[in-house]
């Protein structure tokens, strides 16, 4: 098999993570432990995570005229990360996020995008090149929408698949949802696309129905410890979670999201990648951080192997 090509729009932040007792209420100052320095950005999450599975992976980039962002330029040189367009952006931080842990493994995070919202649809020209040698490009939303559909446009030219996560959550034009091939939101995300509120009583399979009407060919709504629904085409199925014990939950999606990305790059079918979507999840969440969590092609291998027989 060979070896997948992936292109990214890439997000940065570097931040912390924080076990407390409980949220703080206004004006307390709260003790935590086990602080975590990390990198981190959904983008960056996501295209270190398609590197330790095997594929090429080549990004698009801005972060600050800083040491955070000369500190992400290594760290992706180590990973193998490509990054072809690395925009350095004068008056802007590299972007950063703090993660709040309660006993309950619940996580409440605050990102600032910083330099992120930087990386512009001018920037993309430098990146066609990458983005027509990849078989799919895969983007967040801590970029700027317009740069998104930029990419989207330059990648439907091009005849190269796109993958949005719709996180953290931006209001969408039509115009994108239109250029998105593959969206993966969880359920909270699924309902604001479709105009509801965050609590609407809506089963999986309805809501991918309204995503689907809006541009997507597919539909795969992330569910946690519940897994995954799909929609794809006239095709509707649930992939079930591995159970495992949960560490620390953040960035399982983006673990999720290169395991399926990276699956479907090798022409794997899309029942397949999404059950080893849920493997690399399972795995990450057993760890402590997110990059300490994102598994190599080596212990995705191992993992499933040990599971038996393929249940999706």
């Amino acid at each position: 098999m060979s070896q997948p090509r992936i292109a990214v729009l890439s997000s940065y932040v570097f931040g912390f993570h924080l076990n407390v007792p409980r949220l703080p209420v206004v004006g307390e100052s709260l003790l935590g432990t086990n602080l975590h320095p990390e990198h981190g950005g959904k983008g960056s999450n996501q295209a270190v995570a398609a590197a330790r599975l095997g594929a090429r992976v080549r990004q698009a980039v801005a972060v600050g005229q800083d040491i955070l962002g000369e500190y992400a330029a290594r760290f992706w040189q180590d990973e193998g990360v490509e990054t072809p367009v690395l925009v350095r952006v004068p008056g802007r931080p590299t972007g950063g996020f703090c993660v709040m842990i309660t006993p309950g493994e619940q996580n409440y995070t605050v990102v600032d995008p910083g330099a992120n919202e930087e990386l512009s649809p001018a920037d993309l020209e430098r990146f066609e090149p990458a983005i027509a040698d990849s078989a799919l490009l895969l983007a967040q939303l801590e970029l700027a929408v317009e740069t998104v559909e930029a990419g989207f446009a330059l990648a439907r030219r091009h005849g190269v698949r796109t993958v949005l996560t719709p996180g953290p959550y931006k209001p969408l034009p039509p115009s994108l949802l239109r250029l998105t091939d593959v969206i993966v939101p969880n359920a909270v995300e699924a309902r604001y696309i479709a105009g509801l509120p965050a609590d609407a009583p809506l089963s999986p399979a309805a809501l991918a129905e309204k995503l689907v009407a809006l541009g997507p060919d597919t539909v795969i709504i992330t569910q946690g410890a519940q897994g995954a629904f799909v929609r794809s085409g006239g095709d509707a199925f649930h992939v079930p979670a591995f159970p495992v014990r949960e560490v620390d939950p953040t960035g399982a999606g983006d673990s999720f999201l290169a395991g399926v990305a990276v699956s479907l790059a090798e022409g794997r079918s899309l029942r397949e990648a999404v059950w080893r979507g849920c493997a690399c999840g399972a795995l990450n969440v057993q760890a402590f951080g997110v990059i300490a969590g994102l598994p190599t092609r080596a212990q995705l291998e191992a993992f499933l192997s040990s599971q038996g027989e393929q249940q999706a």
